[in-house]
């Protein structure tokens, strides 16, 4: 007897839930878990859409003057961890363009 649509539906969903939660527990970037799972990176990332609800938490980038820093002859760099995992070093003299545009991808994710 065939499937009916919702049965096939559920199969998937079954079926790209049990990679998502496999891959979130992994630690591996979202295409080494697909390559080393035979996915089609592309697939995964709809599903995850699809399955995982997205966090309300807004990203948004703060002004910082630097001037009340005090300065070193080699100073640390700034530190940004999120609670994804996501750890960006900012050194003196970064590019806030290309942090804007690393911020918006790693959100994309």
């Amino acid at each position: 007897m065939d499937k009916t649509r919702a049965e096939e539906l559920a199969e998937k969903r079954k079926f790209w839930n049990g990679h998502i939660e496999g891959w979130q527990e992994s630690g591996l970037t979202q295409v080494e878990y697909c390559r080393q799972h035979n996915l089609i990176h592309h697939r995964f990332t709809y599903w995850k859409r699809r399955i995982v609800k997205p966090q309300e938490a807004p990203v948004s980038l703060v002004q910082i003057n630097m001037a009340n820093f005090h300065t070193h002859a080699n100073p640390s760099p700034l530190r940004l961890v999120t609670d994804n995992a996501y750890r960006i070093e900012i050194n003196r003299g970064f590019d806030p363009v290309a942090l804007q545009q690393l911020l918006y991808t790693l959100k994309q994710l």
